[in-house]
Parts: C-alpha cells; structure tokens; sequence
C-alpha cells in the first residue's frame, strides 16, 4: 500500500479560483484558450509558457502560482499522512 502513495507526485487536478476567473473574462476567448492550455501544461510538466501578451500573461502568472501553492499543499499533505500511517503502523505493534 505504501507504494501506492509514494508514486502520487501531484494532484489529480487544480482550482481555479475566483479573480482568474474574473481576469480571465477581461480576455478574448482566443487569450482564455491560451491560458488555460498553458496553465495545463505548467501542472503537468512544470514548463512554463513564456509567449503570451500582457494581460493573458498576468492572468497565468496568477494561476501557475495558484497550481504551485496547491501542489505544494497536496505533497505536504501526502507526507503528513505517511507519517501519520506510519506511526500507527508502529504504534500497534
């Protein structure tokens, strides 16, 4: 079981939460796809696009430091539960 657990290297997903959304909608749809595709790359790779304009830039910078927060939340979380399944494990022996 402990296997399982230590192949999980990021989050099933990401948020995307309240002020990109509203920047997101000052963009055109074609800027908005960018965004996104971008934003979807820097959660699955970690490569960061540095070929958008002002505006959609601002809004993933946004956003991949959101994706960054929340993938250090999630591996921060996985390590306390090892911990915490590690010691009962012991504990009960």
């Amino acid at each position: 079981m402990d296997n399982i657990d230590s192949t999980i290297k990021t989050p099933p997903g990401f948020y995307l939460y309240q002020l990109p959304q509203n920047l997101l909608k000052s963009c055109t749809d074609e800027e908005a796809g960018q965004i996104i595709k971008a934003a979807i790359q820097f959660f699955e790779s970690g490569e960061i696009t540095n070929n958008l304009d002002r505006l959609p830039d601002m809004v993933y910078q946004i956003i991949i430091s959101d994706i960054a927060v929340g993938k250090d939340k999630y591996l921060k979380r996985c390590e306390q539960n090892r911990k915490n399944r590690n010691s009962k494990t012991n504990s009960d022996e």
